[in-house]
């Protein structure tokens, strides 16, 4: 099957041409022969087969040859009696299909529309999560290694993407952005910043810890923030700091 696509930096997944257009002119001149008081529903079901599949919607991920595997086994039924729901349950398995929506076009055409996931974070070893918090698994992660990592346990996907975005939102004063964050089964927060700074949250609010965090840091001197190698904020009032190792003098450098 062809696969047409556009000049464009996404990919435009077009017109299947999926039989013969004599098999339908054939198939409609035997419905044609027959008195309309005799015909029979059941045939008269399937004898428009479905010439092509027409799929809407910019991909960036998606494999033409996945959604094609994923279609073809519901067009074996005519126009008529062509199980649209089954079509759209089959897309929207794949793991970069959002959302799917088919329909027909008269008399031999399919349409399915397309929505792809939208990766905003990576989430454990081999999944990501889309906009909406729900994880998925691509065939490969590889490529997504510039979004931040999420770790934690399962069903806290859409409330870590929360807590990243907002802590985020407050260390963006300090020119911080968060790598990583992490909750482990205990419930405890750890983070990695891009400049590879450890924040440990402990088990309290991450939030709250880094506004008392944002109020205490100039007390240390604007000149030493960036030599902070990591921070514990596990302390009611108060965190304490590693540095990061002083780099050795060169020798043509000494005395």
């Amino acid at each position: 099957m062809a696969v047409s696509r556009p000049r464009t930096s996404r990919r435009q997944l077009n017109l299947w041409p999926i039989g013969l257009l004599s098999a339908a002119i054939a198939a409609l001149g035997l419905w044609a022969a027959r008195p309309f008081v005799d015909l029979d529903v059941d045939r008269i079901r399937n004898v428009l087969p479905i010439e092509y599949v027409r799929v809407e919607g910019a991909v960036w991920y998606l494999e033409p040859s996945d959604l094609e595997l994923a279609v073809m086994p519901h067009l074996q039924a005519g126009f008529f009696a062509l199980d649209l729901k089954a079509i759209e349950a089959a897309v929207g398995s794949l793991p970069w299909i959002d959302y799917a929506e088919a329909s027909r076009i008269w008399p031999d055409t399919v349409v399915v529309h397309v929505v792809e996931q939208t990766p905003v974070a990576r989430w454990g070893t081999d999944g990501l999560l889309n906009v909406q918090g729900v994880s998925f698994i691509p065939p490969n992660v590889g490529e997504f290694a510039r979004l931040p990592l999420l770790a934690g346990p399962s069903g806290r996907e859409l409330e870590m993407l929360g807590m990243l975005r907002a802590l985020n939102g407050k260390l963006r004063a300090r020119n911080l952005q968060i790598a990583s964050l992490r909750l482990s089964p205990r419930l405890a927060w750890e983070a990695r910043t891009e400049n590879g700074m450890e924040i440990v949250f402990g088990s309290q609010d991450p939030l709250a810890a880094t506004d008392r965090l944002l109020t205490l840091l100039p007390q240390l001197g604007e000149g030493r923030v960036a030599t902070i190698k990591k921070l514990d904020l596990r302390y009611p009032n108060g965190f304490s700091v590693v540095w990061k190792p002083e780099l050795p003098i060169p020798p043509d450098q000494l005395g």
